[in-house]
């Protein structure tokens, strides 16, 4: 799920999801990694940003839960 990608609870608020996001962005972007794990972390990178987007939206991150 979203919230695991970014190891939160259901319940995090908007607040906790940005400072999650930036701060697993830190260590998963494709530019910080070594060269053999750009693939996988290019593939966490597009989960988080993906998550990071749906549960800063209101209306989506409702959506999303149900």
């Amino acid at each position: 799920s979203y919230y695991e990608a970014l190891g939160l609870v259901r319940t995090a608020s908007k607040k906790d999801i940005v400072k999650a996001y930036r701060k697993k962005a830190l260590t998963c972007h494709p530019d910080k990694v070594a060269p053999e794990f750009k693939d996988v972390a290019a593939n966490l990178f597009k989960v988080i940003t993906e998550a990071h987007d749906v549960l800063t939206d209101d209306a989506l991150r409702v959506d999303y839960d149900r």
